[in-house]
């Protein structure tokens, strides 16, 4: 269960996302992950957000960690799938 404090970084984020800047976007989701390091939503989305930076090592490491802390946790299966297609 993330905090308020980490929910509204990990919205914050999702917004700059949605607004097309992934860089600060890795910032909040950094802050979420820091308040709450065991946040697979938190993790997955700063690799989404990495992915969009262009660093698919990174964004596949964020997937992976996501997965370790949430096995079940459906974008950063997906995700994690779409990075290593595309480095293939």
């Amino acid at each position: 269960m993330l905090t308020a404090e980490a929910a509204r970084h990990l919205a914050d984020g999702l917004d700059l996302l949605g607004r097309g800047d992934p860089g600060r976007a890795v910032f909040a989701f950094r802050e979420a992950n820091r308040i709450a390091p065991d946040s697979a939503d938190a993790v997955a989305a700063m690799g989404y957000a990495l992915g969009r930076l262009g660093a698919p090592d990174r964004a596949a490491a964020c997937y992976r960690e996501a997965l370790r802390l949430d096995p079940d946790h459906v974008a950063a299966l997906t995700n994690l799938r779409s990075e290593e297609h595309t480095s293939e």
